[in-house]
């Protein structure tokens, strides 16, 4: 082989993009809360659902519910004691296998053809419904912590919600402590 056959192979091999590999882990589940599992020691977060933290309380028909103890629940229920499988590309900000997972027939996040449970779909649609009226923003710091943004505060339109509630009496109930700043 040439010099110059060699050089540009390797340069090919260089410039090409290396294909990103998924991470598949299956076996027996712990639900952590409602969009949160443990497999085989590896968490794993459920791509494409948003569900309430596990202390988390919402609001329904005017009285508080214990929305975050129902989604783990749920989804514990779903998962039940076989076994789980799940694949992903990327972790998230907290190391966490970012994934879509398959139990017998429940799929995380089904395609457009498959029908999701009627649980795991009221608990969302709760969920959506108490965030559109509350503006009390829950995000996760890059520390861990648990802090709440309120209108017109600094970081306010730049926080992505990972809760949200409807009075801070609420988002203190869940474990968050309001933004600094």
């Amino acid at each position: 082989m040439t010099n110059f056959a060699a050089a540009t192979i390797l340069l090919v091999n260089l410039v090409l993009p290396f294909p990103v590999l998924a991470q598949t882990v299956s076996g027996p589940a712990e639900t952590i809360d409602g969009d949160t599992l443990s497999l085989t020691g590896i968490r794993v977060r459920l791509q494409g659902i948003d569900a309430p933290e596990s202390k988390q309380t919402c609001e329904r028909e005017a009285a508080q519910w214990s929305c975050g103890q129902e989604a783990r629940e749920t989804l514990a229920a779903l998962v039940g004691s076989g076994s789980i499988s799940c694949t992903g590309q990327k972790n998230d900000r907290w190391g966490r296998l970012l994934a879509r997972c398959r139990s017998g027939s429940v799929v995380a996040k089904p395609p457009p053809d498959v029908a999701r449970p009627a649980p795991a779909k009221t608990v969302s649609e709760d969920y959506r419904d108490t965030s559109e009226r509350c503006a009390i923003k829950g995000n996760h710091s890059r520390k861990g912590e648990l802090i709440y943004h309120l209108p017109g505060q600094t970081y306010y339109n730049q926080t992505r919600p990972e809760a949200m509630f409807c009075s801070e009496a609420e988002a203190r109930a869940a474990g968050y402590r309001k933004s600094k700043i």
